[in-house]
């Protein structure tokens, strides 16, 4: 079962940081090539990150800011914050 996604490549804020659906959705370092650590003005349940053939490759409760990836190939992703059952926010990785 997978999702289909596309990813906007606008950017805006500070150096790093994409913004794909929420502008106030972040996270730093990225590119990453270990960890990176999300930022976000809205509430979320929980994560997930989505390789580009949408097939999720993390699922982690929201409590969990620091998301590890020194073990994906380099590449982009895509970062998805769920409310439940509600997309509330994305934004674009970019694994170095």
């Amino acid at each position: 079962n997978t999702s289909e996604f596309s990813i906007s490549h606008s950017t805006s804020g500070p150096a790093g940081m994409f913004e794909c659906l929420n502008p106030n959705v972040g996270v730093v370092p990225n590119p990453a090539s270990e960890f990176f650590r999300v930022y976000s003005d809205v509430s979320f349940t929980h994560l997930r990150l989505y390789n580009t053939d949408g097939r999720i490759i993390l699922m982690q409760p929201s409590d969990i800011k620091e998301i590890n990836v020194s073990g994906l190939p380099s590449g982009i992703y895509l970062l998805q914050l769920w409310n439940h059952n509600t997309l509330v926010g994305s934004v674009k990785v970019v694994k170095g």
